[in-house]
């Protein structure tokens, strides 16, 4: 029978001489993992056998000696290598102190040790807790918010069938063209709950109305009984009919007024974004071709001008990369500013799509870029080094998306500016005219 990780899912195997390759196969090779580590309780295999100090007399949670199968990636890099930041490690020290389990001096005692181990547990425990009812929560968020057409259009037109013997609010049917324009606007706000699928919205609207109606027929009988009223008395059949049936086709107008909206030819970027994104490759390309050649250029003209063994190298590396990522950035703007322009008519949603696309654009030089350094600041043999100097290039990175940003939010202020500009001038243009036109149509 296939094995899976009983983390992330994939199959893994038992091929030999694959574990821990960097492929695939190496990624989902098959890895024994304890669920309490062995070495908790003085045994372990890096001593052939052999008898360590143990943790725990027995497993505090009753699960010794049990295992799961994981692949090499979960155990190795995910579980092997818990991510605590500054701040979380001063927080889970905090948690130490007040049980009682920090050591000033270190003793012979293990209980110490014990102790923090089961405190981790509790801490992950109670994370784990907390991030899956986060998560339900969302689930069922996501799941009223896209049934909100269908619970809104069945309790409006319950509530409005059922009790118009009190509202009176089918005794006219004049009013049926404006109530027409309040399914519409309706259809719209149900549009904003789904932005990405409008006819879903509409048909689920639609639904809702219509099995709204049938059940408000039901309590409209009842409630005019109760009053000792007639029950077809200011309600006619040609009301129930017509507000019922509106719902469909002004639903499906909203739909289509959003999607119109949403994807106009006014501020369609297809065409435009396709030459933009070409010659961003293209750039792109050049740069990323040219790097390690730049590299390696920079790395011999600062050999023969310090001599053989000179270090420093990776900070000036550094430097170079971050040049690299800015001339593309420029490009990535020369490119998105020239769409902002070209667009007949300024919209916000059109510039935050460019917005989001800046950090993919550049994320394949990025990516590059950290190649490099990272391998120029491990030649220097320092830890700290290789993370101050990818600590730089991710600064960087972060700053040069974000004024990639704010140029194109500024960009379409100054269109704005300049839209209201020429409107403001052509009404000036207009009403200064106006009189003339009237006074000389009079004579």
């Amino acid at each position: 029978m296939a094995e899976q990780c009983a983390i992330c899912g994939c199959p893994v195997h038992r091929v030999a001489s694959t574990y821990a390759q960097a492929s695939i196969a190496g990624r989902s090779h098959a890895f024994k993992h304890y669920y309490v580590a062995e070495r908790f309780f003085g045994r372990t295999k890096n001593r052939h056998g052999g008898l360590i100090e143990g943790i725990f007399p027995f497993c505090p949670w009753k699960h010794e000696g049990q295992t799961g199968v994981l692949c090499y990636e979960c155990h190795e890099e995910l579980l092997a290598n818990p991510v605590m930041l500054p701040q979380e490690v001063a927080r889970f020290a905090e948690l130490v102190k007040r049980r009682g389990l920090r050591e000033e001096v270190k003793t012979d005692s293990r209980v110490p040790i014990a102790g923090r181990v089961e405190l981790l547990h509790d801490v992950i425990s109670l994370g784990l807790n907390a991030a899956l009812r986060k998560e339900l929560l969302r689930a069922r968020r996501q799941t009223l918010r896209g049934l909100a057409p269908l619970l809104g259009g069945f309790a409006a037109i319950f509530l409005l069938v059922g009790f118009s013997p009190w509202a009176e609010a089918f005794s006219a049917p004049e009013n049926t063209a404006m109530q027409g324009w309040i399914f519409v606007l309706a259809g719209l706000g149900a549009c904003a709950l789904l932005p990405d699928r409008p006819f879903l919205s509409a048909f689920l609207g639609a639904a809702g109305v219509l099995a709204g109606t049938l059940a408000g027929l039901v309590l409209h009988v009842i409630v005019s009984n109760a009053m000792g009223a007639d029950p077809h008395q200011g309600f006619s059949a040609f009301s129930i009919a017509s507000h019922a049936a509106m719902a469909a086709p002004c639903l499906l107008l909203s739909a289509l007024l959003w999607k119109m909206g949403s994807a106009s030819f006014f501020w369609d970027m297809g065409h435009l974004r396709a030459f933009a994104e070409a010659r961003i490759h293209t750039q792109r390309g050049r740069l990323i071709d040219s790097l390690s050649v730049d590299i390696a250029a920079l790395k011999s003209k600062l050999a023969a001008s310090a001599g053989p063994g000179a270090g420093g190298a990776e900070q000036e590396v550094v430097h170079l990369c971050c040049n690299a990522m800015f001339a593309l950035a420029e490009s990535v703007l020369t490119q998105y500013d020239g769409i902002v322009a070209e667009l007949l008519v300024p919209n916000a949603l059109a510039v935050k799509q460019l917005i989001r696309s800046v950090p993919e654009q550049l994320q394949p030089l990025y990516d590059e870029c950290l190649f490099q350094v990272r391998r120029e600041a491990n030649l220097v043999g320092s830890p700290d080094t290789t993370a101050k100097c990818v600590a730089t290039l991710q600064a960087r990175f972060v700053s040069i998306c974000d004024d990639v940003a704010l140029t194109l939010t500024a960009s379409l202020a100054e269109r704005y500016r300049s839209l209201l500009g020429e409107i403001t001038a052509l009404l000036h243009r207009v009403f200064e005219r106006f009189p003339k036109f009237v006074w000389s149509a009079h004579r």
